[in-house]
């Protein structure tokens, strides 16, 4: 059975503002540099604060992550817990690459022409 996020072993960098769940199969780090409260206002969601030196230093911790696994896009979720408090998360979890046809059809000699299509 898989671990819940509550059992898993907290570390925390308060130089890059962020708390990683150690061994988390997707590296799930907490951004606390980021804190975002839900408005009462109707024509305002909510709003989002962001400590500029914290957020810089993440930033730079995962430009090559982010140049080598998502097109140079670093994405972080904004969740909200149970008690209805907004946190914000980001994982190492990236869209698998898509199939090519050739990688799709292995099975299946390019230059056939014995195909009767």
């Amino acid at each position: 059975m898989a671990k819940t996020y509550t059992e898993y072993q907290k570390q925390e960098n308060k130089e890059l503002g962020v708390v990683e769940l150690v061994d988390h199969p997707e590296e799930m780090t907490y951004c606390n540099f980021i804190t975002y409260n839900l408005s009462d206002q109707s024509w305002l969601h909510g709003k989002m604060s962001i400590n500029i030196d914290q957020a810089i230093k993440f930033l730079e911790s995962k430009r090559e992550w982010c140049k080598n696994n998502n097109n140079g896009y670093l994405m972080i979720d904004n969740k909200i817990n149970s008690s209805g408090k907004v946190y914000n998360t980001w994982t190492n979890y990236s869209r698998p690459k898509e199939l090519t046809n050739e990688q799709h059809l292995k099975d299946r000699e390019s230059g056939n022409d014995d195909m009767p299509f």
